[in-house]
This record gives structure tokens, sequence and C-alpha cells, in this order.
């Protein structure tokens, strides 16, 4: 399976919680600036992933709320936390 290419290589991975308690999406981080969410099983369709520059540099963390609404990355030179909203709905691929 060919992970997304644009940011350099995946870094962290974790999985969205769900309701139904099967995971739908993943979202992820590389090394330098950008995360983005995949959807779930993973077939390589560059239709069910997509990625944006959360930072200006180097990710040092993220994590999803527990009821997997929300998105947290921590920079690490820029001392910043961003918290982003969750919504898959766009990669639906039927």
């Amino acid at each position: 399976t060919l992970s997304p290419t644009y940011g350099g290589p995946l870094n962290r991975m974790v999985t969205v919680p769900d309701p139904s308690g099967t995971p739908k999406y993943i979202v992820y981080s590389t090394h330098e600036k950008v995360v983005g969410i995949i959807e779930l099983p993973l077939d390589g369709n560059p239709n069910c992933a997509m990625g944006l520059i959360a930072h200006s540099g180097e990710i040092s963390d993220i994590c999803v709320s527990f009821d997997g609404r929300y998105l947290f990355t921590a920079g690490s030179n820029d001392f910043t936390v961003n918290q982003w909203s969750i919504n898959g709905n766009y990669l639906q691929s039927e």
C-alpha cells in the first residue's frame, strides 16, 4: 500500500475512535509540517487520503480526542498546540 507522498515519510499514525467500535480513519503526521487523514481500509487510493500544512516546522506529537472529533498537534520549536476538527466524510470512496 502506498502512503501519502506529501510532506515526507509518515512518523506517527493514530486510529480515530468511532462509536460503532470499528475505526474508519487514521490520522497521521510527517516529521515536518504535514498532518492528514486516511480512510480505512488502506488501499492506496489517493482519493482516500488528504494532508495539510499544520505547523511551520517539526511536529513533535499528535493525539485524537476520546470521541474521535478532534485532532491535536504539537509543534516542536514553535511551542504551538493546534486543535483540528476531524471530518472524514469528504474522503468517502463510495
